[in-house]
This record gives C-alpha cells, structure tokens and sequence, in this order.
C-alpha cells in the first residue's frame, strides 16, 4: 500500500495505540488471568494438590488460547461481542423479513430451472 503524502491524512497514535498484554487487549488478559486464578484456587481447595495445579493449567490454556485466537487478528473483538450482548434488538426476531430464495439447477437437456425454496412453481427463462 503507498503511503500518502498528506501528513493530515496520516493516521494518529490515539487511533491505533491499544494496551496489549501478549496479544491480548490489557482489560481482557486481566479478567482472564482473574478467572483463572479464581478456578486455580478452587481446583486446589477441593481437589489433590498436584491434580488441582494439573487441572488449574489445563483449565488456563483451555481458557487463554481461544482469548487470544480470537484478538490475534481482531484486538476489538471484545468490543463488539459485548455490544451485541447487551444490545436486545439482536435478541428478538421482530424485525427478520422473509426474503425470496431461488434455487438453480440444470435439467437434462443442459437449461437452467429456477425454482423458489417455497413454492414448487418452475419459471421459464
């Protein structure tokens, strides 16, 4: 990509400055080592210390790696998973509409046929 000549059309650091943690954004590696941590304990509290501490790493990676697949190529994807959280127009199905689909496939004589998912009615082309 060329680098434009513009200094104004230059993108500036608070654009694309982010606290990473090993990939991670800083608010998401917290919260996960936190979790983490949390489940480390309990796994130690109430069950044999060397199968608490294994089952505590197992658990971590089990918990780490996706976190980071997932911001590896999307740093925001924590962003946008939370608002589509809490957002309640994404949870009704209120506003789908119903949209017409078709269907091509070749007949024997090598012509198309064109048929709705719906209704079994052929149109001719």
């Amino acid at each position: 990509m060329v680098e434009h000549k513009n200094p104004n059309l230059k993108n500036k650091a608070v654009f694309v400055d982010r606290d990473m943690v090993m990939g991670i954004p800083a608010r998401v590696f917290v919260a996960t080592v936190l979790l983490t941590f949390f489940t480390a304990f309990v796994f130690c509290k109430y069950l044999p210390l060397l199968l608490g501490i294994a089952a505590s790493l197992v658990l971590s990676l089990l918990i780490l790696l996706p976190v980071y697949l997932v911001h590896r190529d999307d740093p925001e994807a924590y962003m946008v998973w939370l608002r589509s959280l809490f957002t309640a127009a994404r949870l009704t199905a209120s506003r789908s509409t119903r949209r017409r689909v078709l269907m091509l496939t070749h007949r024997a004589g090598g012509d198309l046929h064109i048929q709705s998912i719906f209704s079994t009615q052929e149109s001719h082309p």
